[in-house]
């Protein structure tokens, strides 16, 4: 991943397969809207916004998941 990481933009595995994870996030919610549009939107949502934030941080798209990957570990420390 390191190699490819540095050749071109990798979108981290956490990011890419976090969709049915937050499905269920967005269900718990006391006033989660339960349709088809609002599931998928609040999915793009999440997802949009982690990889705005790993772009922000590597301008030329190489090293995507480094920060990507760097950015989740500040939040659990």
């Amino acid at each position: 991943m390191e190699y490819a990481d540095e050749q071109l933009s990798v979108i981290p595995d956490f990011i890419s397969n976090c969709g049915m994870a937050r499905v269920f996030a967005h269900l718990m919610q006391i006033d989660a809207k339960i349709s088809d549009s609002a599931i998928f939107q609040d999915s793009s949502n999440i997802i949009l916004e982690a990889m705005k934030k790993a772009a922000s941080q590597s301008p030329d798209r190489l090293n995507f998941s480094r920060e990507a990957y760097r950015i989740a570990l500040k939040k659990l420390v």
